[in-house]
């Protein structure tokens, strides 16, 4: 699941995550990052806009297979 993932991610994995596509939504905005060393490996964060800044309000992180079976 995604908290185990998410645990499992050590330091040097969250500094190699690039972010590849950022969609504002109005009132939210969703960030979504890749893994320069694992391409199989995407991040998925949602911000929530909050007075001149924002909170995160959901993290999340795939692999390329999971996503892949969910759009089947």
């Amino acid at each position: 699941d995604t908290a185990t993932v998410l645990k499992a991610l050590k330091p040097q994995d969250w500094a190699a995550l690039r972010p590849t596509t950022c969609t504002d939504l109005g009132v939210k905005v969703l960030v979504m990052a890749q893994h320069a060393g694992n391409p199989d490996l995407f991040l998925g964060a949602v911000f929530r806009k909050a007075g001149n800044g924002f909170e995160l309000e959901r993290l999340d992180a795939y692999s390329f297979q999971a996503w892949y079976g969910a759009m089947k």
